[in-house]
């Protein structure tokens, strides 16, 4: 017998939502197999009121009513709830507005899939703040006005570049690269105009160098690259046309004759002729020049001869660079007073177990001490160099290669360098040394990594029973889960513990102070810092992305109600000035969600949810080099005695000024799981 559910006994269900929880009356798939068969458009109104997100989602992916399409796109409280709203919705000013204002990046991404028309794309652009929509956006612009006043109107290079890359409209690209008052918007359209005949004369005549070299780096036409590369256009000017002449004998006359040295030397970067090459990295007056010419050469006896005999220590090492004779290169090793040369040699040097254990220990360059410690396996002789070396790279590359846990572990509970024992807790999976390290390492920031290693049970312990009071304060700091922060409220006599726990309990439950944009702004205030720049401007933004996890009846054993979770990934974007100059600009990123999430029962619940939150960590020695980038010699003295230790450590990291050079990435000895897709 077949059984059919009428309208009456679905509104009948369905009206009691409205007074009762949706637990009470029937499952989840009952409900949504209820609205699924739900013809009466008024009873899926009553219904939306369910607190159950997945009721409120399929009641708006049915519903007919604008109002209630529109109170979900702007109030509901889940993200989901109101991505579905969005992809209802036609309005272009509502869309606009949501693509400007969503908290999720999720909701604000449905938005712009939605807006079609070009005002309301271009208002995206022009307002969005954090400029994730507008890269989106900026391919779907197509009027060339419009993107024009987007470049003139975001102060950023890669806007202007995406802005202008869209730009059909020749003949006003050819008007703005030859008279626009905006230097930056002349340059622009000079990189994207189709108009060799402009190119040409921009190239030729054009007085303001900058628009002038990017007009040569376009134009094709070897007789006019001839005339720049051999006239009397500024060095820079020049240059550019030597990069792109194909003329092989003109290039060896300027490499040869020219009277500028870097004419010379970018006439032998393009120059293909070794017998010449050889001839000028032998014979060549001006070092910096010979060390171009021996980085092309392949002749491995005039290599040789320059890798052992030239006075220029740039010269040796180009060409020991190049040397593939292993016993010559041992030699230079050893043999060369030049810290940077005997590092060339042992750079990419065929397996030497006893010279490369010999260097790591011995030779006094720290260039050279970290490519040999590089090549080590010893992890006897690899935690006494992280231990003992001087230069900071040297230990951290030592580290790198280490990969017993009972050494990580000592060195975390043990290494007098913080940003070391950071990095091995960071490599730590024992739930009993992070243990140990959070509860009595004396640096605040070693312990929060082992903090964020540790689920919430293993940090309340903490908190109530670390030796340190400042230990247990911060252990706080880590708890989410209001059952734990109530009981260190009830059970510690702890003072600070509980004035901790309050403070934690009030942050949970709203905005406060972010620690992280605090301590960025701490850093801006030290006098190596302030005293070079002066007055900073901070941007500190802070956005969520979610993914959810449903584990259904059948495999949570029949329990009645699914299992479900979800991660919130933070992404925080930082941005510090100086007026309208951008020194540091960086987004950093919580580790993203795993294909599958194991959720513990006692985890945070919100809106029926077991929760993870993927915090984005700062990384607060990077912030500090790259302020600290190219110092003067006062700079580096006064960082490095800064108060902060930061500052100082990122002075320590600097003073090893062989590292600007472009050292490889080293292969650590361990290998890093990578999150599932």
């Amino acid at each position: 017998m077949t059984i059919r559910i009428t309208g009456l006994v679905l509104a009948g269900l369905l009206l009691a939502a409205s007074a009762e929880t949706p637990a009470q009356i029937a499952s989840e798939q009952d409900q949504l197999a209820a609205i699924a068969r739900l013809t009466d458009s008024a009873m899926l109104d009553e219904f939306f009121l369910s607190d159950n997100w997945v009721v409120r989602q399929a009641v708006v992916a049915r519903t007919s009513s604008s109002a209630l399409l529109i109170e979900a796109a702007f109030g509901d409280p889940d993200p989901y709830v109101r991505d579905e709203a969005v992809s209802h919705l036609e309005d272009q000013d509502l869309l606009t507005r949501i693509a400007l204002k969503d908290a999720s990046r999720m909701v604000r991404f449905r938005a712009i899939q939605r807006i079609s028309d070009q005002a309301h794309l271009t208002e995206v652009a022009l307002r969005d703040r954090n400029g994730d929509m507008r890269s989106l956006v900026l391919p779907l612009i197509t009027g060339s006005n419009d993107l024009l006043e987007i470049a003139r109107k975001i102060d950023d290079p890669t806007t202007r570049a995406r802005a202008f890359a869209g730009i059909k409209d020749n003949e006003l690209l050819s008007r703005l690269a030859k008279a626009d008052e905006d230097p930056g918007i002349r340059l622009a359209a000079v990189e994207h105009v189709a108009d060799s005949a402009l190119l040409r004369e921009l190239a030729l005549s054009e007085p303001d160098e900058t628009i002038r070299r990017a007009a040569v780096s376009r134009v094709r036409d070897q007789s006019v690259l001839r005339t720049i590369a051999k006239g009397p256009a500024p060095a820079k000017v020049r240059a550019a046309a030597i990069e792109r002449l194909s003329d092989q004998t003109v290039i060896g006359e300027l490499a040869v004759s020219d009277p500028q040295p870097d004419i010379r030397w970018a006439a032998v970067d393009v120059l293909d002729d070794q017998a010449a090459l050889a001839k000028i990295a032998v014979t060549e007056t001006d070092a910096r020049v010979r060390a171009r010419a021996a980085s092309r050469l392949t002749d491995q006896a005039v290599l040789s001869q320059l890798a052992t005999s030239d006075t220029d220590a740039g010269v040796r090492r180009e060409a020991t660079a190049r040397i593939t004779d292993p016993a010559l290169r041992r030699r230079i090793a050893v043999e060369d007073k030049n810290g940077s040369v005997r590092a060339a040699a042992v750079r990419d040097l065929i397996d030497d177990p006893a010279l490369f254990r010999s260097l790591a220990s011995r030779d006094e360059s720290p260039e050279v001490r970290f490519y040999a410690v590089a090549r080590l396996t010893d992890p006897k002789l690899l935690e006494r160099i992280c231990r003992q070396d001087a230069s900071p790279s040297v230990r951290m590359t030592a580290l790198s290669r280490i990969t017993g846990p009972d050494a990580l572990a000592r060195l975390a509970r043990t290494h007098p360098d913080w940003v070391i024992r950071k990095a091995a807790v960071d490599r730590i999976t024992d739930p009993g040394v992070l243990s140990g390290v959070a509860s009595t390492d004396s640096d605040p920031d070693v312990r929060k990594t082992a903090f964020l290693l540790l689920d919430e049970k293993a940090v309340a312990v903490i908190a109530r029973s670390a030796p340190d009071a400042r230990t247990r304060e911060q252990a706080v700091f880590f708890l989410n889960d209001r059952r734990l922060l109530d009981e260190l409220l009830q059970q510690t006599a702890d003072p600070g513990v509980r004035a901790a726990a309050v403070d934690r309990t009030l942050r949970v439950e709203a905005q406060a102070p972010d620690p992280r944009d605090v301590q960025v702004r701490l850093m801006l205030l030290d006098p190596a810092i302030a005293g070079r720049y002066g007055r900073l401007d901070v941007e500190f933004r802070v956005a969520l992305d979610e993914k959810r996890y449903i584990k259904d009846e059948a495999s949570s054993g029949g329990a009645g109600t699914p299992v479900k979770g979800k991660v919130l990934v933070e992404n925080v974007t930082l941005t510090i000035r100086r007026g309208d100059e951008v020194l540091f600009k960086k987004a950093y990123r919580g580790h993203k969600a795993r294909k599958a999430e194991a959720f513990s029962p006692e985890a945070p619940a919100q809106g029926g949810y077991l929760m993870k939150v993927n915090s984005a960590e700062l990384d607060y020695l990077e912030i500090a080099k790259t302020l600290l980038a190219i110092p003067d010699k006062n700079d580096l003295s006064l960082a490095l005695g800064s108060k902060s230790k930061y500052i100082h450590a990122a002075a320590a990291a600097l003073s090893d000024s062989w590292r600007g050079g472009g050292a490889p990435k080293i292969e650590s000895g361990h290998e890093e799981a990578g999150d599932d897709d």
